[in-house]
């Protein structure tokens, strides 16, 4: 039987290149480092995910349900992410270049959704 810590360990993503990935296909930018350690703060997805729902269509006049299921808040491979479908580049161009900004100049990894 494996011991709590094993079972709530995450994964630890290797080291790699930032990637852009391509605006036809759904991307995830991971809570890790091209050089493998942990982003901070540890709410980064949800604000950037909050960020996405400013002026958002989606959200109506209220605002009172704020989303955007273009940008949401998920876990990939054990570790938080923020995962972009590839309507926004069409639908939203800058905000589509703000989060792949925010993950570059983060140097936060990058992975195709599936």
């Amino acid at each position: 039987m494996a011991s709590q810590s094993l079972l709530d360990a995450k994964p630890r993503l290797q080291a790699c290149k930032p990637v852009r990935p391509d605006p036809a296909k759904p991307f995830v930018i991971l809570g890790i480092t091209t050089d493998g350690k942990t982003f901070r703060p540890s709410d980064w997805a949800q604000r950037v995910a909050a960020a996405a729902t400013i002026d958002c269509e989606y959200c109506g006049p209220s605002k009172q349900l704020p989303c955007n299921p273009l940008v949401k808040v998920v876990t990939y491979e054990g570790v938080t992410g923020v995962w972009v479908s590839p309507a926004l580049s069409a639908r939203d161009t800058r905000l589509y270049e703000f989060v792949l900004r925010f993950a570059e100049s983060n140097r936060l990894v990058v992975r195709e959704a599936d």
